[in-house]
């Protein structure tokens, strides 16, 4: 790789590096004792290393220590023993071994009744934990009799996992504990479905310790149901005997504690907004008839509003390098305004959004009769992060790079962020600098620069450029939108003069304003199993803003996911994007922003920016316009393992003027996928059905993260 932007992510590690290095040389210190060494073994590889980190943690040091004592090692023990019973080993053994200061070995066994207590005092300079974790308990059968508004299989997915085909026996792991956490949820289900009385106990249970299998019959008595047929309201203001406000609903709506704490909510909301913080709502029965199939309930909600409240003085305590005015500047309420603790909260969450804080707590303390000060409690966050980023994917294979993050730049909260990446196909670095909340408004500034170098499947794409603009997340439909300015230089290198002159610019410099607008409401970003997400990029580009072309860009897309039942899944997705120059030609167009769909993301059967019109001497020349569709079916093997099925569609047109498509291609395929922290990984591979001259046959996928 030959550009410079390659180098980024090393040049910074240098540079960090050495001013660290710099500041080590200037202080001379003693060198540190080596710290006690500490490993566990017996609950795999990333399970040790994970106990490990847990361990040193519950210190709360920040230094390692030159010796452990009988308390840490006393401790460990407990938190391995605990974690044993979790999985369903309920007669585990946990050994330690332990070399002292003296250079003695000393080993002591624990089991589950922690009867073992070490000498004091010790001191460890090494320690090693081993777990004997013996018989695993699993649910090897589940009866529930007695249920009428639920399934067995509902029923029973409160005990065990019954999303997957294999039913390992970690998906059914028996403790005393998760079958208590069991029975209590679903008592708690059935009362949210109106059954209040409802008993759920166990009436046998059976374990075999030879073989861990445990067998449990339950027994539940739903009761009636139970009904509100009707609610009556009534508000009173302090020291008032008859009240102020007083209406009646007819609901006919199930009763439960949930439908109960909701209501009370509503009716605290209601008063809060017009200052009233101190407000008991008490429900009780006017009537309560009984037939054969339900209870009926007629309610009274009394509300007691309490006195009116105004802001006292505002304060603020914690904060050391956040200047007062940026904090002022996010808090909806002045001292004098109506007290709503529903707006206090929300100046607490704008505080907390602003990256400055690790923690932001509210504390209430009475002025005077009318007058409440309002204290935030402020923690405020490490100014400096460092990041090692990592990744993998089919066409560009191993990614790495660094992140570098500077947080409250100057007390003001402001964000400076630089980044880059290298990968065997690509490079490329930006930086970010951001002012939140502009002006104390819900709106945030911003100004980046880019830089990537990537080799295409059929050219290399430099692109270098910046801009500003603001951004917003509009809490109340979930939708962040942001409207920029962008100023780039686009280069299409390695291309044959015969296909610039069939598809556009290969360079060209471009000023465009930038809208984006995106609406998430999926379960998770990272494996979504259910909800919508909405995109929209629309980007218009004018010599009157300072570039050198005139063009119109449209990118929209949606994805689609629902849960069929039995561990299974469909995930929906579709694609289109337009690129046009109105009023002007199709080789006004920057070749860099036609459109390349096929990969790993896209569709499965080609490599990345291969699904795409070729021309005749079949070089990749990229579509004006495109519409992808990408269909999958999921089938859980266990909660973490999946194998899927899929169809992936698309229809393109080398010219705006065939719109919608003139030529399609699709592909089909299957793959596993082993679900982690950082999204599934995938392997899958895609098989294309109407291959074209110069396609493959078929591309085979490895890679990190959720497909569309």
């Amino acid at each position: 790789m030959t550009s410079a932007m390659a180098w980024l992510p090393w040049v910074l590690i240098t540079a960090l590096t050495g001013t660290l290095g710099h500041a080590a040389d200037d202080t001379p210190t003693a060198k540190p004792p080596k710290p006690a060494k500490l490993s566990v073994r017996g609950f795999g590889l990333l399970g040790n290393r994970q106990l490990t980190k847990i361990m040193r943690l519950a210190r709360a040091e920040k230094v390692r220590p030159e010796y452990f004592d009988a308390d840490f090692v006393e401790d460990g023990v407990l938190i391995l023993l605990a974690r044993l019973e979790e999985t369903g080993h309920l007669e585990p053994e946990v050994i330690a071994q332990m070399t002292l200061r003296d250079g003695r070995e000393l080993e002591h066994t624990w089991n589950a009744r922690f009867e073992t207590i070490l000498p004091r005092p010790l001191q460890i300079k090494r320690l090693v934990f081993r777990a004997r974790p013996g018989v695993r308990y699993y649910y090897d059968r589940i009866d529930i009799a007695g249920l009428e508004s639920m399934t067995p299989a509902d029923a029973q997915r409160h005990f065990i996992s019954t999303e997957g085909l294999l039913q390992l026996k970690s998906m059914r792991v028996y403790t005393p504990g998760r079958l208590n956490d069991s029975i209590r949820n679903l008592r708690e289900n059935l009362s949210r479905r109106g059954y209040a009385d409802a008993r759920v106990e166990v009436i046998d249970l059976r374990q075999d310790d030879l073989s861990g299998a445990v067998r449990v019959n339950i027994q539940v008595e739903q009761g009636l149901l139970t009904m509100v047929r009707s609610l009556r309201t009534e508000v009173f203001g302090p020291g008032e005997a008859e009240p102020r406000q007083r209406s009646t609903n007819e609901l006919n709506t199930p009763y439960s504690l949930l439908w109960e704490q909701n209501f009370i909510h509503g009716q605290r909301t209601n008063q809060y907004r017009m200052g009233y913080p101190d407000v008991a709502v008490s429900l009780t029965p006017l009537a309560r008839e009984t037939n054969a199939n339900l209870i009926q309930l007629d309610l009274d909600a009394i509300v007691q509003i309490g006195p009116r409240m105004r802001v006292g003085q505002l304060r603020f305590e914690g904060q050391r390098r956040t200047h007062p005015r940026v904090i002022e500047n996010r808090l909806p309420l002045d001292p004098g305004d109506w007290l709503d603790p529903l707006e206090v909260e929300r100046g607490r969450q704008r505080l907390a959004r602003l990256g400055a804080f690790d923690r932001v707590e509210v504390r209430y303390e009475q002025a005077d009769a009318s007058h409440r000060d309002i204290t935030y409690e402020l923690e405020e966050a490490e100014t400096l992060g460092f990041s090692v980023l990592l990744g993998y994917g089919s066409y560009e294979q191993l990614r790495g790079g660094i992140e570098f993050e500077q947080r409250n730049m100057f007390g003001l909260a402001h964000d400076f962020r630089v980044r880059g990446i290298q990968s065997f196909k690509s490079s490329s670095g930006d930086l970010r600098y951001t002012i939140p909340q502009l002006f104390g408004e819900e709106f945030d500034l911003f100004g980046y620069a880019a830089g990537l170098h990537r080799e295409e499947i059929s050219f290399t794409r430099r692109e270098f450029g910046g801009g500003v603009g603001v951004a917003r997340y509009f809490a109340p439909i979930q939708s962040d939108a942001n409207l920029r300015y962008d100023y780039q230089v686009l280069n299409a290198d390695d291309i044959s003069p015969d296909t610039a002159e069939e598809v556009g610019l290969s360079e060209a410099r471009v000023a465009a304003f930038v809208l984006d607008l995106r609406h998430d409401r999926r379960d998770s970003p990272l494996v979504p199993r259910r909800g919508l997400r909405l995109f929209a990029n629309s980007e218009f580009a004018s010599t009157a803003l300072g570039g050198e072309v005139d063009y119109q860009r449209i990118l929209l897309g949606g994805s689609y996911h629902l849960r069929l039942g039995g561990g299974r899944y469909l995930h929906l997705g579709v694609t289109h994007g337009l690129s046009f120059t109105a009023g002007g030609t199709d080789l006004e167009l920057p070749f860099n922003k036609r459109f390349f769909p096929g990969g790993q993301n896209s569709v499965r059967g080609f490599q990345e920016g291969e699904a795409a019109p070729r021309n005749a001497e079949g070089d990749v020349i990229g579509a004006e316009t495109f519409l992808q569709g990408n269909l999958e079916l999921e089938q859980m093997l266990t909660p973490n393992w999946s194998v899927v099925a899929f169809t992936d569609a698309v229809g393109f047109a080398r010219s705006r003027d065939d719109y919608p498509f003139d030529e399609e291609l699709y592909s089909v395929g299957g793959g596993i996928r082993w679900k982690t922290l950082v999204g599934p990984i995938r392997l899958e591979y895609g098989y294309n059905l109407n291959p074209r001259r110069h396609d493959p046959t078929g591309t085979l996928h490895f890679s990190i993260g959720f497909p569309f």
